[in-house]
């Protein structure tokens, strides 16, 4: 029976202020005592001491924080036992299972997969895919989903697309989430997540074809998110980051399960034909009108509620969700939807036409619509259509034998050696052969039946073993008439000769255009790669310059300092030495008593009456 297990108890952003405080009180030689603790946790972070007592108890029961017991060596409390705390200093050892629910990202009783690290709580699962009091083991979401026998896309397709996605991901987000986390940086990053998980780690994997089902690689990237809300918590700008990306990942996923071939096609860069490419089952064609715009051509994806998710043909090939009361089918007359046919119009129109002929080809010629939706042959394909190119240049100069090729050129080119084939037959069955008794009527044969005879025949004649080649003679006797097998060989080689130059010229620039297209990619990435090394360069030099700013400021301001307290104390001693009028506060000339100057006689007479005739010393 699976039963809930307490993995441990403490939140985890807790746990990250309680080593932060317990660091903090160690780098000034104290003992981290609970006082100083909860002092620095109410002071640093505004928590109460009732939550910090309570959760650096479930810390030390988790193994998060080592708890002693110290003698004091300073003040009141010298020689005096204290309960010390103390920051973990060995590696967490090896276990097989999160401490965290997957789903909500916090600690407490969880429910063990049987086969991943992740745990749940029981209240955090749907309700189909709780654990039942009679299994013996319980497997989580993802891991259900991966044991499904038939999976809706296959393995080697899937991780190809996927590649793309992580691609899309990466181009848009920081390279915090690209890399590895720094130990160096965060030493207790491994005590609080199990399972390291970032982008690079997942693109590895994509074009390693290990991923089996969308729901694994949702789970890789939630567990990004995962491990940013158990770090840096709710708040942190890599936690909005993850979230961005989990919201980038479900996007393409879905686009992914409602087309896979719109996706595939639409992210290879050398089809830029690729809207008008059937897709496997096709979509539905119709006639959209959005609200300000007349009616133009679109397929439909999807339909939900009353509306349908149509993709319009043109130039930019937008999408939007159309009632079903602004859709008519393809098939109307174009006459009724009184329609200005504009220049972006009649391309679009131009679309859809060549769209459905290419989907009337594919239901007549089965066997095309592999090598349509993939875009090109194979390079096996390619190189025996090189061999068949030069063998019919050979025979075509020669003008008397041809070796039947073993195997079919390409998919491509099977119509063309359907035809060649064809007019052989035509040819053979109507033409003269010798046979190795005297001349006689002409039969008709067979190709095999004709080669064969003739090869039998020239063998014995010249007295060596039959060749094992396959080849068509034609000659002629005297009694025999004429025969143009000949011009209708050359004729039919000429045909195929072009066709197959035609078919290598396309071939070839779009080739060209695959290099073109990686050439601009990997110059575009040495561009930014030496952009940010320039910047980093910059960066450097701008902070070395900005510190000596600093310091020749701070230099210059503590000499002007001095220089104006000294000029400053010269002022005051010299207003010292000098005496002043007690009236008005002017320069004294004239001395009465022992602190009392006037600078006129007026100012002297003025401030006797007032009040210094009471006080005058000279009086007495």
């Amino acid at each position: 029976m699976v039963r809930p297990v307490k993995r441990r108890s403490a939140d985890p952003q807790v746990v990250k202020q309680l080593w932060n405080a317990i660091g903090h009180i160690r780098e000034q030689k104290q003992i981290a005592n609970i006082e100083r603790i909860t002092k620095y946790m109410g002071r640093e972070y505004e928590i109460s001491n009732r939550e910090t007592v309570k959760q650096l108890g479930h810390a030390v029961k988790d193994g998060l924080v080592i708890e002693t017991v110290t003698l004091g060596v300073k003040g009141a409390k010298a020689g005096v036992e204290q309960e010390g705390y103390w920051l973990v200093g060995d590696d967490p050892e090896g276990e097989d299972h999160d401490w965290y629910c997957f789903e909500c990202h916090q600690p407490g009783e969880v429910v063990l997969c049987s086969g991943c690290q992740r745990v749940y709580h029981s209240k955090c699962l749907p309700e189909e895919c709780k654990p039942r009091d009679s299994a013996t083991q319980w497997y989580c979401p993802v891991c259900q989903a991966m044991q499904r026998k038939t999976q809706p896309i296959k393995k080697k397709e899937l991780n190809r697309m996927l590649v793309f996605v992580v691609y899309r991901m990466k181009e848009k987000q920081s390279r915090e989430l690209s890399r590895k986390v720094s130990l160096q940086d965060h030493p207790n990053f491994p005590r609080l997540v199990h399972t390291h998980m970032d982008l690079s780690i997942m693109q590895q994997r994509a074009e390693e074809c290990k991923f089996k089902c969308p729901e694994e690689f949702e789970a890789a990237t939630r567990q990004i998110l995962h491990n940013n809300l158990i770090y840096y918590g709710e708040e942190s700008e890599f936690t909005e980051l993850a979230r961005v990306v989990l919201a980038d990942c479900r996007h393409d996923l879905r686009e992914i399960q409602l087309c896979k071939d719109c996706y595939m096609m639409s992210n290879s860069r050398n089809l830029k034909d690729w809207f008008i490419r059937p897709c496997d089952p096709p979509h539905a064609l119709v006639w959209a009108k959005m609200k300000g715009f007349g009616w133009w051509p679109a397929k439909v994806l999807q339909d939900k509620d009353g509306q349908s998710d149509v993709r319009f043909f043109g130039r930019l090939h937008q999408r939007a969700w159309i009632p079903e009361d602004c859709i008519k089918p393809i098939d109307i007359n174009i006459q009724q939807l009184q329609k200005k046919r504009t220049a972006a119009w009649k391309r679009a129109y131009d679309e859809v036409q060549e769209h459905q002929a290419r989907l009337e080809h594919v239901q007549t010629n089965p066997l095309s619509v592999s090598s349509e939706s993939q875009g090109s042959s194979n390079s096996e394909g390619e190189d025996e259509e090189e061999e068949e190119e030069e063998t019919m240049q050979d025979a075509d100069d020669s003008g008397d034998e041809v070796s039947e090729p073993e195997e079919p050129i390409s998919s491509t080119s099977n119509g063309d050696q359907q035809e060649l084939a064809e007019a052989v037959n035509q040819v053979s069955s109507t033409g003269e052969v010798l046979q190795p008794t005297p001349p006689a009527t002409p039969q008709k044969a067979s190709v095999s039946t004709v080669a064969t005879q003739t090869r039998k025949w020239a063998s014995a004649a010249e007295g060596k073993a039959p060749s094992t080649k396959t080849k068509f003679v034609q000659t002629t006797t005297s009694n025999a008439p004429a025969c143009n097998c000949h011009e209708k060989y050359n004729k039919i080689f000429s045909d195929f000769k072009e066709r197959m130059e035609e078919n290598h010229k396309k071939e070839k620039e779009q080739i060209q255009q695959d290099l073109t297209d990686k050439l601009k990619t990997e110059h575009e990435q040495d561009k930014r790669e030496a952009l940010a090394k320039a910047a980093a360069s910059n960066k450097s030099e701008v902070e070395q310059a900005v510190k000596k700013a600093k310091e020749e400021v701070e230099t210059s301001k503590t000499a002007d300092r001095k220089q104006m307290e000294e000029e400053h104390k010269a002022e005051i001693s010299f207003v010292k030495r000098r005496q002043w009028c007690y009236n008005c506060e002017a320069e004294a000339m004239y001395h009465c008593c022992w602190n009392t100057s006037y600078c006129s006689v007026k100012c002297q007479q003025e401030h006797w009456h007032a009040e210094h005739k009471k006080t005058c010393r000279r009086k007495r």
